[in-house]
C-alpha cells in the first residue's frame, strides 16, 4: 500500500511538472514568438497601475522630420512651450504654449523657422536659430519683447540665462573657438562679446548647478568649478559608432535634473 501510494504521488508530481513545462513552453511561444502580443508597460507582475490620462495633444507638435528627432520643447510648472517645424503638420513653425493642467493652447506666435535653442526664465522665452535674431517673447502672452543681433550661419546656438543676463554660445562644426555673447534680458542689448578656446569637436555650456557648470563635448560630459575652471569630473557620452562626422552634432538640450538624476540626450541627424 505504501509503495502504491508513493508511486501514485510520484506520478502526480511528474504530471504536475509536465504541466508546468507545457505552460512554460506555451508561454514562451506566446510571448516571445513571432506573434508575441504587445505587453502594456502599465502591467507589472500582473498588477495594473491605475493611470488616468489628463489630456493629450497631437504628436506632430513635438516631432520634426527635418531634425530627425523631437522639436524644441520647454517644460515649466504651469505650461509647455514648443516650437514645431514638422512639414505639413501641427502648427508649422509657431511658438506655442500649452497649459499643463488641461493641455489647452494658451497662446501661439508665428516664428517662421527652426530653433537650435529654446529656454525661459520667469518672464520670457528666448529662442535662437541660424540666420536670424535671438528673440525674447513673453512667457505669459507670447508677445515679442525684443530681437537681438543677426546670427551668422553656424551649426549650434546654446542659450543660458542667469541673473538678468542671457548668454549665447555659438559653435560651428570643426571650429576650435566658441563665440559667447551676453545680452541684457530686459532690452536685448549686447553687453559683452568674447571668445573661448575649446579643445573638442563640439562644446557648449549646458547647465549651471550652483558653484559648478556642466559642459558637454561630442564625447564627454564635464563638471567644472565656476570660479577656478577646475574639472571636477568627466564622463564619456555614448554616441552612434557609425556616425558621419559631417552630420553628427551631438543633439541635445539643456539636461533635465530630476530626483538627483541628470538626463543628457545625444544622437545623430540622418
Amino acid at each position: 500500500m505504501k509503495l502504491r501510494t508513493l508511486l501514485t504521488s510520484t506520478k502526480l508530481w511528474l504530471l504536475a511538472w509536465i504541466g508546468v513545462l507545457l505552460v512554460a513552453c506555451q508561454g514562451q511561444s506566446l510571448f516571445f514568438g513571432e506573434n508575441a502580443p504587445m505587453l502594456s508597460p502599465r502591467t507589472i507582475l500582473d498588477t495594473n497601475i491605475p493611470v488616468d490620462e489628463a489630456w493629450r495633444v497631437s504628436s506632430l507638435l513635438v516631432f520634426s522630420i527635418r531634425s530627425g528627432g523631437p522639436a524644441q520643447v520647454l517644460l515649466k510648472p504651469d505650461r509647455i512651450v514648443t516650437i514645431n517645424y514638422q512639414k505639413g503638420g501641427g502648427f508649422g513653425s509657431k511658438l506655442v504654449s500649452f497649459s499643463t493642467s488641461n493641455g489647452e493652447i494658451e497662446w501661439e506666435t508665428f516664428y517662421g523657422g527652426t530653433a537650435s535653442s529654446l529656454i525661459a526664465d520667469q518672464d520670457r522665452v528666448y529662442v535662437a536659430s541660424a540666420g536670424r535674431d535671438v528673440e525674447a517673447y513673453s512667457l505669459q502672452t507670447g508677445e515679442l519683447f525684443w530681437s537681438g543681433m543677426d546670427l551668422p550661419d553656424r551649426r549650434r546656438y546654446d542659450l543660458d540665462v542667469q541673473g538678468g543676463i542671457l548668454l549665447n554660445y555659438q559653435k560651428a562644426t570643426g571650429e576650435t573657438e566658441e563665440i559667447v555673447y551676453a545680452y541684457d534680458t530686459n532690452t536685448g542689448e549686447t553687453l559683452q562679446k568674447y571668445t573661448e578656446v575649446i579643445d573638442a569637436y563640439y562644446s557648449a555650456l549646458v547647465m549651471w548647478l550652483g558653484q559648478f557648470a556642466l559642459y558637454q563635448t561630442l564625447d564627454e560630459l564635464y563638471k567644472v568649478d565656476r570660479d577656478t575652471k577646475e574639472i571636477m569630473w568627466r564622463d564619456p557620452i555614448e554616441n552612434d559608432p557609425g556616425y558621419n562626422g559631417s552630420r553628427h552634432f551631438g543633439i541635445k538640450q539643456f539636461p533635465i535634473l530630476s530626483d538627483n538624476k541628470l538626463i543628457v540626450v545625444s544622437g545623430r541627424i540622418d
